[in-house]
């Protein structure tokens, strides 16, 4: 048996302390450890448990409608007048040029485009004739519109009628010069020349003006004005108008109307179906209006006007 000297029991002691010290220190830093763990943990979880919410947000936009409309020359420039320079000749001479009308729309249905004349003669009426600067020499001074249509073929214009002008859309053109078409009276009220039927961008109608003069008339400047109008097509609502003794509503905006209810047909601007309701104290009709925003309905011989607007 080994006998320790009082140094070595001393040394032994200091020793059993130091270690001993050091596992205390070792269980708290795992207890230390795991606090940290531990606290992480819970952090998740109460960032997990935090109330949530949510919104939504409609997002729409409103597209007005749009209608445009052009005149340019066959060089492409914008135009305001044109001029035909003509060199009469006894049996007439014929000349004509042409532009082009553009219009775009973002119209559901598109468009229709119109032409007539708004010049006046010497006496302020309203023509399509083509008229002299001077009042005088009455019988010489007019180029007068087409009486008929005239149809053009291989650039000949001999059947053209002398002292006559008109205009033909889209006319077959080569090398910038008009060879063919159909030349029309020039109106004064407003005539479709183009339609269309759903939106379209930059449509190019080619309109040409044609003259064929001989010596009869005297020489000058003749003149008229053309106006061209595009307007967009309608477009169809349709509605049920439903009628009792006291009157009706229809949908989709409410409005009081005058009728019996024993009434089975309904007129106006579109065709109707009618049917009647409840033993005949009510009618219950159906119709398609277009965006004039005031179509006239005939009911049990009451006139009616609905505003839609």
């Amino acid at each position: 048996m080994v006998k320790l000297t009082d140094k070595q029991r001393s040394r032994s002691s200091r020793l059993h302390k130091i270690f001993a010290h050091a596992k205390i220190l070792s269980a708290v830093g795992l207890i230390g450890a795991f606090g940290i763990i531990s606290g992480a943990l819970l952090a998740t979880s109460a960032k997990d448990a935090y109330a949530t919410n949510t919104a939504n947000l409609d997002i729409s936009a409103s597209v007005s409608e749009a209608l445009a409309l052009a005149l340019y020359a066959k060089d492409g420039s914008s135009i305001t007048n044109l001029a035909l320079d003509i060199d009469p000749s006894a049996t007439g001479t014929f000349a004509s040029d042409y532009f082009n009308a553009r219009v775009s729309t973002n119209n559901a249905t598109g468009y229709n485009l119109y032409i007539k004349a708004i010049g006046e003669d010497h006496s302020g009426n309203l023509t399509g004739d083509l008229i002299h600067a001077s009042a005088s020499a009455a019988a010489h001074n007019v180029i007068s519109s087409l009486s008929a249509p005239i149809t053009i073929t291989g650039g000949d214009f001999s059947t053209f009628t002398n002292d006559t002008w008109g205009y033909a859309v889209d006319p077959t053109i080569s090398s910038s010069t008009v060879t063919a078409g159909t030349f029309n009276p020039v109106p004064t009220a407003n005539t479709v020349i183009k339609s269309h039927s759903e939106p379209i961008d930059a449509d190019i109608t080619a309109v040409a003006i044609g003259a064929k003069v001989d010596h009869d008339v005297i020489s000058g400047v003749y003149s008229n004005t053309l106006e061209f109008t595009a307007v967009a097509n309608s477009v169809p609502y349709t509605y049920t108008v439903v009628f009792d003794g006291n009157g009706g509503t229809f949908s989709p905006k409410q409005n009081n109307v005058q009728g019996q209810a024993n009434v089975h047909t309904l007129t106006g601007t579109s065709a109707w179906n009618c049917t009647p309701q409840d033993s005949n104290t009510k009618l219950s009709c159906t119709g398609t209006i277009y965006d004039d925003r005031h179509p006239t309905v005939t009911f049990n011989e009451i006139l009616t006007a609905y505003d839609l607007t």
